[in-house]
C-alpha cells in the first residue's frame, strides 16, 4: 500500500531523479505509483457516509449493512438504498465483526488407548495379541463396513 508521504516524495524528487529508478529505490512498482497518484487526493466523506460511519462506531461494528440501513432510515432525514449503504461499508471496511460458533458435540467424547502392541507382533502364546480393522465398501449409493 502507498501512503500519501510516499506520492509526495516522488512527486518532489521525480525532478532530479527518474520515477523508475526512485519505484526501484522504495521497492514499488511504477505502475502502483500511477494508480494511486490520483487516488491520494484529499478525499472528504459525504452526508451518508459520515452518518454510516458514526453508526457503525456507535454499534462497535456488530451490525452489518441490513441493520445499518434500518438505522439511517429510521429518522427519516436520511434516505439511500440498502445496496448503497452496502457497497459504502464494503467499499471503506466497515463490516460487522461477529464471534464464531461454537460446536458442542453432545455425548462422551471417543476414548484413546495406549499403543501397546507397537507393532510388535511376536508372541509366546497363541490369541494373545488381538486386533480389529473396519473396511468401508462402497455398494451402490449406500456404504457397507467390513469390520474383521
Amino acid at each position: 500500500m502507498v501512503n500519501q508521504s510516499t506520492i509526495r516524495l516522488i512527486k518532489t524528487l521525480s525532478t532530479h531523479i527518474s520515477i523508475t529508478r526512485i519505484c526501484e529505490i522504495l521497492g514499488i512498482s511504477r505502475t502502483t505509483y500511477y494508480r494511486h497518484l490520483n487516488k491520494h487526493e484529499e478525499y472528504t466523506l459525504t452526508e451518508v457516509e459520515n452518518r454510516i460511519h458514526q453508526l457503525c462506531i456507535e454499534n462497535h461494528f456488530f451490525y452489518g449493512y441490513r441493520k445499518i440501513h434500518a438505522l439511517l432510515t429510521k429518522d427519516g432525514s436520511i434516505k439511500c438504498s440498502v445496496s448503497k449503504v452496502q457497497r459504502i461499508m464494503s467499499r471503506h471496511g466497515w463490516g460487522c465483526c461477529f464471534k464464531q460458533k461454537r460446536f458442542n458435540k453432545p455425548g462422551n467424547p471417543y476414548k484413546t488407548f495406549e499403543n501397546l502392541v507397537n507393532r510388535d507382533w511376536n508372541t509366546d502364546q497363541p490369541l494373545q495379541k488381538l486386533t480389529t480393522d473396519i473396511t468401508y465398501l462402497p455398494f451402490g449409493k449406500t456404504m457397507l463396513y467390513l469390520s474383521t
